[in-house]
């Protein structure tokens, strides 16, 4: 049989008239309650203030004239001549108007307010004299000017109180149906994540903590078997940028298991009881898509310590910790979250039996910013010497999103200088751009600004290479940055984990360096303010060499509050600095040739790396803190 190669033809339904008003309406669902429920409020409040419209009318009213007497109404009465009558007030509270309706129609009417003799009758003797005839009498009030005001006035009023409770009834509806729908995984869907643990990098001992998790969602029954239970819950904790969040996807990932994934926002109500209706929402769709990764990013908003005024987010965490106690793990759920301020949370949500297990993610070192840099280079077209573990050296205390952000930079570099390939220059560049700030190029230093900030460099330079025990100098330069006018940029083989005393000290001479250079060069009176960030960051130091690690003469081994308002940890920390500015200070005279000749070098080249530097020092023999 030969093929046809027309294309198949499907049915399509018959557009009818009612079919395409229905779809319209679908569409326009909203629109068309709001244009009904507009209408609604407007006819409900003109009928309400305007008596005419429901079909009540008032009493024909005139003032002024005399068309009939008291005599005359007594007369006409005991004939039979009139069929109702009726008393109007005119905004007073005596009457102000009669009105008498006859048998044959007509209508008469008279001023009470201009007949005496009616005036006097009106109260008592006209209401006997009509009610002994059965001649109905009625009372009513007369329109005018001012009561229609009133009533356009009423129906403003009566209009925007009905539109505001409107509004309001749909913002409670709306805040109902965020219960069922705020981000991933309330929606009902299974979200699969993608990441796996060969995408994260430099964390190999939090990603050694999640393996036991992973295996337990493939296979439960190995622990069962043991009479093992999994953690029903397991809090990450680093700083910012450490890959917590990426951590628990690759968990879901490698687990291939839902992962639904929430915020303190998706659970936060204006409405005290919504919140916590939000989170048991949360826990069923996560065991109806079980096995499945329930994530929870800034618990710390949600668990703060209770009993400091937070009354919906106590509500929600005492929920979470309804919802922890009751389920267990046959039922594949796993509660992950993610936090860098553990020691903010309730005490309850981290006992055993909720948050079992505390894993750690820490700040990558060396190599594991290495790793990283790997993971995210990978699909840069990078030149062939680019060394990306001297680049993650230099990178000392960087998270790996900082990371992330260095190799994108490194590119966006390289794309503004119209080159293809990423090289080592375009990592410096990217590099400075974040420790530094962007370059300031516009601007304009005199040249006394310009040998003062070399020489301010230069002592801190100087003292870096002749001293043991600091990070090695990468290079140094003036080029102004964004957060600072030059720069010392140092790189470390490894990382620091203990400082010991002379290390410190050698930290200190450097920081203390820039100023001392400036006293000894320029004149005792002669430094600038340059050195704010230096002292900051060396009384800092000093502060916790004094109070906490037991390295001031003053206090010796002891622990002490670090108050640094007290005026004997004041002097403490005066004398450490004092003595750091001394040492640098006996160097730089001692080299005062070599730093000279270092000013006038950077001052030429602007940037100088290590080795230009050493050139310059010709090489001195490196000098103890204490032997300066």
């Amino acid at each position: 049989m030969q093929k046809s190669n027309s294309i198949p033809k499907f049915r399509i339904a018959k557009q009818t008239p009612l079919l395409t008003a229905r779809r319209w309406l679908v569409r326009n669902s909203r629109r068309v309650t709001l244009a009904f429920s507009l209408v609604a409020i407007l006819t409900f409040s003109a009928l309400y203030n305007f008596p005419e419209l429901r079909g009540e009318t008032q009493s024909p009213v005139k003032t002024g004239g005399d068309a009939i007497s008291y005599q005359t109404i007594k007369a006409e009465v005991a004939r039979g001549l009139i069929d109702r009558a009726a008393l109007v007030r005119n905004g007073t509270d005596a009457w102000s108007t009669l009105v008498v309706t006859y048998k044959d129609g007509r209508v008469e009417w008279a001023s009470i307010k201009e007949n005496p003799e009616l005036a006097e009758a009106a109260d008592v003797k006209l209401g006997s004299l009509f009610q002994a005839a059965g001649v109905p009498l009625s009372t009513s009030s007369a329109p005018s000017e001012t009561s229609q005001f009133s009533k356009f006035t009423g129906f403003g009023v009566t209009t925007i109180f009905l539109v505001a409770a409107c509004l309001l009834l749909l913002v409670m509806a709306n805040q109902v149906n965020e219960i069922g729908s705020t981000t991933m995984g309330m929606t009902g869907s299974r979200v699969k994540s993608t990441v796996r643990f060969a995408d994260v990098a430099g964390i190999e001992s939090a990603k050694a903590d999640l393996e036991e998790l992973v295996q337990f969602i493939r296979d439960p029954s190995a622990y069962e078997a043991v009479g093992a239970r999994p953690n029903r819950g397991t809090l990450l904790t680093g700083p910012p940028g450490t890959g917590k969040t990426l951590l628990a996807k690759a968990v879901a990932g490698e687990s291939n298991a839902a992962f639904l994934a929430f915020s303190p926002n998706d659970f936060s109500s204006m409405y005290i009881g919504l919140g916590k209706m939000k989170v048991r929402n949360a826990f069923a769709r996560a065991r109806e898509q079980a096995p499945a990764i329930l994530f929870i990013d800034e618990i710390d908003t949600l668990a703060r310590k209770r009993g400091q005024d937070h009354r919906e987010y106590d509500a929600i965490l005492n929920e979470i910790l309804v919802q922890m106690d009751g389920f267990e793990g046959r039922e594949g759920v796993i509660v992950i979250a993610a936090t860098n301020r553990v020691e903010t949370m309730d005490p309850a949500i981290l006992r055993p039996g909720r948050f079992d297990r505390i894993v750690q993610v820490p700040l990558p070192d060396a190599g594991g910013r290495g790793a990283i840099l790997k993971v995210h280079a990978k699909n840069l077209p990078l030149e062939p010497e680019v060394d990306l573990g001297h680049i993650a050296q230099r990178a000392t205390g960087y998270s790996g999103a900082q990371l992330e952000n260095l190799a994108n930079e490194a590119a966006l570099t390289a794309a503004r200088s119209g080159r293809t390939l990423v090289s080592q220059s375009d990592f410096d560049v990217a590099l400075d751009k974040i420790t530094l700030g962007a370059r300031r190029n516009g601007l304009a230093l005199s040249e006394t600004d310009k040998r003062l900030i070399a020489t301010h460099e230069a002592g801190h330079a100087l003292c870096n290479i002749l001293l043991t025990d600091c990070d090695p100098v990468d290079r140094v330069t003036i080029l102004p940055h964004d957060n600072a006018l030059g720069a010392v940029v140092r790189s470390s083989e490894h990382d620091t984990v203990l400082l010991s005393l002379d290390r410190l000290e050698s930290e200190l001479t450097v920081m203390m360096a820039g100023r001392a250079a400036e006293m000894i060069i320029l004149g005792e009176r002669k430094f600038s303010n340059g050195a704010a960030g230096d002292y900051k960051e060396a009384t800092q130091l000093a502060l916790r060499m004094t109070c906490e690690w037991g390295m001031s003469p003053e206090f010796g081994s002891l622990y002490v509050p670090a108050d640094p308002k007290d005026p004997q940890v004041q002097k403490a920390m005066r004398k450490i600095l004092d003595d750091a500015l001394s040492r640098a200070r006996a160097i730089i005279n001692k080299h005062r040739p070599s730093l000279d000749a270092l000013v006038e070098e950077l001052i030429k080249r602007e940037t100088m790396t290590r080795a230009e530097v050493e050139r310059v020092i010709q090489h001195q023999p490196k000098l103890l803190p204490k032997a300066a």
